[in-house]
């Protein structure tokens, strides 16, 4: 199997942000010694990590697509980290780049993503003296941690359309306004 990478011009048949050179390089910084095996395995994990990426359920990144017929996420417009830079239309963000690495390298020892009997939603399960149950609102799937760290600030915070989302927060308490309908940096109150 051959990567197909999305190069920021919403390629209808990509399969990858980046290449095996792209993350081994990545591995090899970090010492992660796991990061082993034949090319088509690092492939096959790469794109496993890219399909897991492109769950627009699981990450509701910032912006909208830039085409009709892209596979991924990215390339997109309006994307713009929380107090950060915005991305230029054809930018893939190091951070989803960064994310995919992470990802396949847990690819490569399982599966990222599997089936969740009655949902995933366990109240409570037993297996001899051992049991577990879980808090109501505990995530029906596995949570990556440092992936969700790395891609947080180019997630929308409430699932709703970001422009909708400035109109939502508090101004800042630093800018003097005067009481009414609008302040005097223009933004609603």
């Amino acid at each position: 199997m051959a990567l197909t990478l999305e190069t920021g011009t919403g390629v209808a048949d990509a399969n990858s942000y980046v290449d095996t050179t792209y993350a081994d390089s990545f591995h090899s910084v970090r010492g992660n010694a796991g990061w082993t095996g034949t090319t088509a395995a690092k492939e096959a994990a790469l794109a496993k990590a890219f399909d897991y990426l492109c769950n627009e359920k699981r990450y509701r990144f910032r912006g909208s697509r830039t085409t009709s017929v892209q596979r991924a996420p990215f390339p997109r417009t309006g994307c713009q980290e929380r107090n950060g830079p915005l991305y230029t239309t054809d930018q893939i963000p190091w951070r989803v780049k960064d994310a995919q690495c992470v990802l396949a390298l847990v690819a490569l020892s399982g599966a990222l993503e599997s089936a969740l009997d009655r949902g995933g939603k366990v109240a409570s399960e037993s297996v001899g003296p051992i049991s577990t149950s879980y808090a109501a609102d505990a995530p029906v799937e596995t949570v990556y941690t440092g992936v969700d760290g790395i891609l947080d600030p180019i997630l929308t915070t409430t699932g709703i359309d970001d422009l909708t989302e400035l109109y939502l927060t508090a101004p800042d308490l630093e800018d003097e306004y005067t009481t009414g309908f609008y302040n005097n940096t223009g933004r609603l109150l």
